[in-house]
């Protein structure tokens, strides 16, 4: 993940990665604290990036990576996608949950769009955002149950409408795929990815 440029940039980095501050070792607000920081109504959105703030972003990340290390993904047991797509990209996670049904990070993922597809409807954005998880994640989710997360639910009732979104639909259907609406708001781990791709 490359560096913030703006506060905006800054306050969806934390996001994503507060959404998986169970999984960052130490305090993460203590380690966070010099880009929280930079959020504070006093700051000007053109950010001064120092290496106080560098070194606070290596270390979460680093926590961040570590985390997917320390779960070995449980073939059988029920799996979730998390995915977005933006103007300029698509992200996703691949998660499984805790015995406490907490959600805990397996894989990330993102992808730049071309030309031709940022110049996509958001629908077949966000379309092509699940058929890029599910085939970067297949070996994981082919043959178990995926929940898949997305702030848009309408893949099924614009298929007869869209040649292309026809196609995706077929393909889809090797897949055993439950479809659940998430807000953007609770969605910060694919929002990022697709906003910072």
């Amino acid at each position: 993940m490359k560096p913030p440029n703006s506060k905006k940039e800054v306050r969806q980095i934390l996001g994503f990665l507060s959404y998986f501050r169970t999984y960052i070792d130490r305090f993460f607000s203590e380690i966070a604290k010099p880009l929280t920081d930079l959020t504070r109504k006093q700051v000007s959105s053109k950010i001064s990036w120092t290496s106080e703030h560098q070194h606070a972003f290596d270390l979460l990340n680093q926590s961040l990576c570590n985390a997917t290390k320390l779960h070995i993904f449980e073939f059988g047991k029920l799996c979730g996608l998390l995915v977005d797509a933006s103007n300029i990209a698509v992200g996703c996670c691949l998660i499984q949950w805790t015995e406490g049904k907490q959600e805990k990070p397996i894989g990330f993922a993102s992808c730049k769009l071309t030309a031709t597809q940022s110049a996509m409807s958001t629908i077949e954005k966000e379309a092509f955002a699940v058929i890029y998880a599910l085939r970067k994640f297949r070996n994981f989710v082919f043959a178990t149950e995926v929940t898949i997360f997305s702030d848009h639910m309408y893949l099924r009732e614009c298929a007869p409408k869209s040649a292309k979104l026809t196609r995706w639909a077929l393909g889809l259907q090797e897949f055993n795929i439950i479809w659940s609406y998430r807000p953007g708001s609770r969605n910060q781990a694919a929002d990022c990815l697709s906003r910072l791709g």
